[in-house]
């Protein structure tokens, strides 16, 4: 369902959906074995740090969790159930939806998110400094 182009050999357009999102929802149809065959390099990405590799097992009517994070991201919760089946499909949903969104807050303390992050802050910082220092309106930051 990604765009595909003969044309282009790197799949720029491909890259672009799954590449810059910090958490990545992978839906595998097959069975158990497959999911052991995948692997979080098969995507190459500077941003991707979390992935969530989602099995549906009709012969069970549940639903198979496995969750792949960078090293240097700290550990996140909650926990997965052993094993990380799920039978209610309401409840897979909102574990799933809590699990990855703890796992982007703890990939913000990583070394890359957390200098990028210092970085924008302080662009952030001067850009508000030289808004209001040029202002003459005797504001209190001009009596300073």
């Amino acid at each position: 369902m990604l765009p595909f182009s003969k044309d282009n050999k790197q799949q720029v357009e491909r890259k672009r959906h799954i590449g810059n999102d910090i958490v990545n929802i992978v839906f595998l149809d097959g069975s158990v074995e497959d999911m052991a065959n995948f692997s979080p390099s098969f995507i190459k990405s500077q941003f991707t740090h979390v992935f969530a590799l989602v099995s549906y097992l009709p012969e069970e009517d549940a639903y198979r969790l496995q969750v792949y994070s960078e090293e240097t991201v700290p550990l996140f919760g909650p926990s997965l159930p052993c094993p990380p089946l799920f039978y209610n499909q309401e409840e897979f949903r909102e574990f799933l939806l809590v699990k990855l969104i703890n796992g982007e807050k703890a990939t913000f303390n990583t070394p890359i998110f957390s200098q990028k992050r210092e970085r924008t802050l302080d662009m952030l910082i001067k850009d508000l400094y030289q808004e209001h220092i040029n202002d003459n309106r005797g504001t209190m930051l001009n009596r300073r």
